[in-house]
């Protein structure tokens, strides 16, 4: 089940694939730096495995990039080693990973939001990613990789964190990878066929576009992309905040097919009164997908707009100005099992049928049903969630059968034994919740929603 609400940025925020993501919060602490040293010398790591879902034997040179969860910006890029794995010394904070493998579904699958989690200082974080194959045959897909540089030249400076699209020209299908520190960008598991290869990052844009082709006998093609400083076009607009009082949300864009984020292309709502309420320039032409308020801020987007009215796109077409304007609202306040806001570590919940519990926002008390959403590692929906025509999963929730209390709402996991798997000990999920202003079954005028990186827990 899916519907256009749910995303997945970019990146590609987010996330179907049947990985599964284990070993919350197994955090290491780091040794010591040699023997007989009388002090720890202790560092801040991240160790990611990547094993084959159906047999659990070790996945090699799969692509693994590392993000900040807090911009979107790509941290690092390394591919596994013949146990499955890579290290990354980094600075303690949230971040996510995008996995890809040959003859694999990648991870996050397309058009959904990755997992975040927090790197704990002086700690190595160890995540275990499980990949399922393709049902494709591996030797009817291919790879397209190279190296993405700014200059005339090749052998000119290498340019990191390059948005790399490969465009099939029959079906127009976008597959996605980011260039490394190294430059080094690879995109697996592309049909036979001929390919675009486009790339995006703010204040930059490709000189020319390079063609690409797989076909039986030729899997492997390699390209250099070359890429020019611009000043690029510019998004500005305000955001209304249609129920409650303001605050500060952020604004981002994104690739719309493969729901990537553009690096560089985001930024923090303005208190500046006298313009606008948001400004991103450097803009490279091209289309893109546009998202306010999708960190832990207290608001999300208003749910019904995107319902009923798409998401918001945006194209341009060379360094020109754009308005767009957003309607911001209030979020639902997740009370249990939930990360808190500011930390996107997934919380232990108390039972394998846990109690959702939230309240109510005092501008929405029209409310008249609420509609649950659990979805696994994968972004799968494994319980209640709703489609494009507005058909909900699970039986209907009204809102006096949610109450209870003055204050607090509450549903137990699975109340309607609807749900398409159980929660699996062990296992990390996340639960969120919409709610409308009309008691008819099936979505009517959604009202609001609670944030998309709120509602991590893990089964115990």
């Amino acid at each position: 089940m899916s519907h256009p609400v749910k995303w997945a940025m970019t990146a590609a925020f987010l996330t179907g694939a049947l990985f599964f993501l284990d070993n919350c919060g197994k955090d290491e602490p780091a040794g010591p730096t040699g023997p007989g040293q009388d002090t720890v010398t202790r560092y801040t790591a991240v160790s990611i495995r990547i094993l084959d879902a159906s047999d659990s034997h070790a996945i090699a040179n799969a692509n693994v990039v590392l993000y900040n969860a807090n911009n979107n910006e790509p941290v690092n890029r390394k591919a596994s080693d013949a146990f499955g794995e890579c290290f990354f010394l980094i600075d303690s904070g949230n971040y996510y990973v995008n996995i890809s493998a040959q003859a694999y579904l990648p991870s996050p699958p397309e058009n959904n939001t990755p997992f975040p989690f927090s790197a704990i200082r002086h700690d190595t974080t160890i995540r275990t990613y499980y990949l399922a194959s393709l049902q494709t045959a591996a030797e009817s897909l291919g790879v397209i990789s190279g190296h993405a540089y700014t200059g005339a030249a090749i052998d000119d400076s290498v340019l990191t964190g390059i948005l790399i699209i490969a465009e099939n020209t029959d079906d127009s299908e976008r597959y996605a990878a980011v260039s490394g520190p190294d430059g080094y960008f690879v995109i697996y598991n592309l049909p036979f066929g001929d390919y675009r290869i486009l790339a995006f990052q703010a204040g930059f844009q490709i000189d020319s576009i390079p063609s690409a082709q797989i076909m039986p006998g030729a899997v492997v093609d390699t390209v250099s992309i070359i890429l020019s400083p611009i000043t690029g076009g510019s998004l500005a607009g305000s955001i209304t905040f249609i129920a409650g009082s303001g605050g500060i949300v952020d604004v981002s864009l994104l690739d719309p097919k493969s729901r990537s984020a553009i690096p560089g292309l985001s930024t923090i709502m303005t208190t500046d009164t006298a313009g606008p309420d948001y400004l991103v320039e450097a803009i490279p032409p091209g289309t893109y997908l546009a998202w306010a308020s999708f960190k832990n801020d207290g608001f999300v987007m208003d749910p019904d707009r995107l319902f009923k009215f798409g998401l918001p796109l945006v194209t341009f077409l060379a360094d020109s100005p754009q308005i767009l304007d957003f309607d911001v609202t209030g979020a639902i306040n997740l009370v249990s099992p939930t990360n808190p806001p500011d930390s996107v570590y997934p919380v232990l919940a108390d039972s394998l049928i846990p109690l959702f519990t939230w309240t109510r926002r005092s501008a929405y008390a029209s409310v008249k049903e609420y509609i649950i959403e659990v979805t696994d590692m994968s972004g799968n929906i494994i319980w209640g969630g709703f489609d494009s025509t507005g058909n909900v999963g699970h039986r209907q929730l009204l809102a006096g059968d949610a109450r209870l209390n003055d204050s607090l709402f509450g549903a137990w996991f699975n109340f309607d034994s609807s749900a398409v798997a159980p929660l699996v000990s062990g296992s990390t999920y996340h639960w969120k919740i919409y709610a409308d202003d009309d008691a008819l079954a099936g979505v009517q005028v959604l009202l609001s929603s609670s944030e998309d990186l709120m509602g991590l827990f893990l089964a115990p």
